[in-house]
């Protein structure tokens, strides 16, 4: 999680990250450019800061080396952070790029709905991928199947008696889970760099 200087939001959050293959290093970020508004794309040239190659263009992917992952902790700091906030959601990365499974998503959507009282900002290049995702009639089973994988991941598993001392928190996914599909905490846009592609 880190503050950042747009301003329509207030934290960004990157979930999905990517290392070198063979490593465990946290390393940076992989996207690809699918459209002429990727070419200054920041994200891109601010890979080398985590000596990381900038992104591929659409259809080259650069898959060989580099391996994505979902980083769960982040998931976490958002569920544990009390103040309202306006997350917006892999500001470094495409959380609907196809190298990024349903399941990844399935989990970025499930600490959105346990975490209420933020705002989650969710931006792509990807509106196509996006809406299939959000109107498959199975997506809201998958993400009530996440809430109850991230809560039992933060109660911590190990001991049974744990589990029960969760009970409290697991009310509040139920909670979370009641709000319903679409989320109402959860703004979903596209950006678009010029009328022709609006359309």
């Amino acid at each position: 999680m880190g503050k950042t200087p747009i301003q329509w939001t207030d934290h960004s959050i990157n979930p999905i990250r990517a290392r070198l293959r063979g490593t465990d290093e946290a390393g940076g970020h992989y996207c690809e450019k699918v459209s002429p508004g990727c070419a200054l794309c920041y994200a891109s040239r601010l890979q080398s800061r985590f000596n990381f190659p900038a992104f591929p263009g659409h259809g080259k992917p650069n898959l060989d080396n580099v391996e994505p992952y979902l980083h769960a902790k982040a998931l976490l700091e958002v569920i544990r952070r009390k103040k309202p906030t306006k997350f917006f959601w892999c500001d470094m990365t495409d959380m609907f790029g196809d190298w990024v499974p349903d399941e990844w998503i399935d989990q970025c959507f499930a600490a959105m709905a346990l975490a209420p009282e933020h705002t989650h900002q969710v931006l792509t290049k990807r509106p196509e991928r996006m809406a299939e995702y959000t109107n498959d009639p199975e997506t809201p089973g998958r993400v009530k199947d996440a809430i109850l994988t991230i809560e039992w991941f933060r109660c911590g598993p190990s001991i049974a008696s744990r589990w029960e001392g969760c009970i409290e928190e697991n009310k509040r996914a139920i909670s979370a889970w009641r709000a319903g599909w679409p989320l109402a905490n959860v703004w979903l846009g596209t950006s678009c760099e010029d009328q022709q592609r609006a359309e």
